[in-house]
């Protein structure tokens, strides 16, 4: 390398990051231009949707698309509807008392999940760009204080947009067809398991994804670090996992945004990256009884990410944030969020089916005779299926029922034995705990900021 290029160098990052250091300790940036990497930080979740259905075999090609859009400091780097490949690399066996229960409901089918691995992202020109990931089941539930709860692929772009978007709307409506089948398929005594299009998975990378350099102007800061409208929705990932059970009041919560949050005259006030601090501000864990746990925090602060600085300290702008919506997962389906911002599970009024339903059975349990083991296994059969399809478990399964038909007082025991269970644990158990882990996606509205 010549000296001469070395000097050009230098003087080239002189011109841009010389004028920064030079100012007073307030959020400036150099007067001429700036360049700031487009880079997706290791341990970014993917969000991605599978449209194609998914058979169990080792080295099956997975094909899917990513459903939210992902951001880097000012723009968008990988669009919604993005494909995404990959493969099954192996299988998870299920643990011993769901073989036992499966077998028990009549249902001989291997217990097990795949592993995943995405490895290639395709862009819309073609492009290929490899990725290491880890892959977990994703979140497929927005909880929103004014909209209940939404299926995530009502969350979409509208499926006229793109052609991208096209093909999630497709991959959504299959994703009916395919559960239906699915459902159907799994009331057979031994059945092909596959993973029905639409179901998303989170895909965390390993290794971060550089995109480039971004070149911007002067003036694209003129709004850096300015107080944002009142009412500003800010989207971002939790950084600490929240659980009502063991949160404490007081203790601290961060957030990373992982939108760009944009003035009305569309200059940048905060970049992807600027991380929202705040604090638990009451909390109460579930109880016996089925009481629910309820927590609530808020944000108090947004401060710009330290790469943007440029050596300069800035304070942090004085906010007021309260939780307007969140992306959880099957098991947090019941979470709801007040106006307030604070959340609470609340159950379902069907978990009171389950006790009415071992009622009915232990009644029906004395008015069995002593039948044959034909009808004992086709009447049994069919009171399986029944309970199946309602998501009730309050018995032995198919051996417990030809056992209670052939032999009554075995089935009155089974009976009164399914009723304790369902009450118990639908009414006399503990609640379920507000459980939000890192890198839930949230919606965070500003009620009230510091001008």
């Amino acid at each position: 390398m010549s000296t001469r290029f070395v000097l050009l160098t230098y003087a080239f990052i002189s011109l841009f990051t010389v004028g920064a250091y030079a100012q007073p300790a307030t959020l400036k940036v150099p007067t001429n231009f700036a360049i700031f990497p487009l880079t997706v930080k290791e341990g970014f979740p993917l969000q991605v949707m599978l449209t194609e259905k998914l058979h169990f075999k080792l080295g099956q090609p997975v094909r899917g698309k990513i459903v939210e859009p992902v951001y880097a400091f000012d723009r968008e780097v990988i669009p919604s509807g993005t494909e995404v490949l990959g493969t099954i690399t192996g299988f998870r066996k299920g643990g011993t008392w769901k073989r036992i229960s499966s077998l028990l409901g009549a249902d001989f089918t291997p217990v097990r999940e795949p592993l995943i691995s995405f490895d290639t992202l395709v862009l819309e020109d073609g492009t290929r760009i490899p990725i290491e990931t880890t892959v977990e089941a994703g979140t497929d539930t927005l909880i929103r204080f004014n909209g209940g709860i939404k299926p995530a692929a009502d969350l979409k772009p509208k499926p006229e947009e793109n052609a991208q978007t096209r093909a999630l709307a497709a991959a959504t409506r299959q994703q009916g067809h395919d559960l239906i089948t699915a459902m159907l398929w799994n009331l057979a005594p031994y059945h092909p398991k596959s993973v029905p299009t639409g179901i998303r998975y989170k895909a965390t990378l390993l290794k971060p994804l550089d995109f480039g350099p971004a070149v911007l102007g002067a003036r694209a800061f003129d709004k850096l670090g300015s107080s944002p409208p009142t009412g500003s929705i800010l989207y971002a990932r939790l950084e600490t996992p929240l659980d009502s059970r063991t949160a404490k009041p007081g203790a601290v919560v961060r957030a990373e945004l992982t939108r760009p949050l944009f003035s009305q005259e569309r200059l940048l006030v905060f970049p992807v990256g600027s991380r929202l601090v705040g604090e638990v501000v009451q909390v109460h864990p579930a109880g016996l009884l089925h009481h629910d746990g309820d927590l609530d925090f808020k944000f108090t602060k947004i401060e710009p990410p330290v790469s943007i600085l440029l050596g300069s300290q800035s304070p942090a702008l004085q906010v007021e944030g309260n939780l307007a919506g969140a992306l959880v997962g099957h098991d947090m389906s019941q979470l709801r969020i007040d106006e307030a911002g604070a959340t609470r599970v609340v159950e379902s009024k069907t978990r009171f089916f389950a006790p009415a339903l071992a009622s009915i059975g232990l009644i029906r349990g004395f008015n069995y005779g002593t039948e044959s083991w034909g009808n004992a296994v086709a009447g049994a059969y069919g009171d399986n299926l029944f309970t199946r399809l309602l998501g009730a478990d309050f018995g032995f399964g198919l051996a417990g029922g030809v056992a209670a038909r052939m032999i009554p007082p075995v089935g009155i025991g089974l009976g009164v034995y399914g009723l304790g269970h369902a009450i118990f644990s639908n009414l006399l158990s503990r609640g379920q705990e507000v459980r939000l882990p890192v890198n839930t996606p949230l919606e965070v509205r500003l009620d009230a900021v510091q001008p």
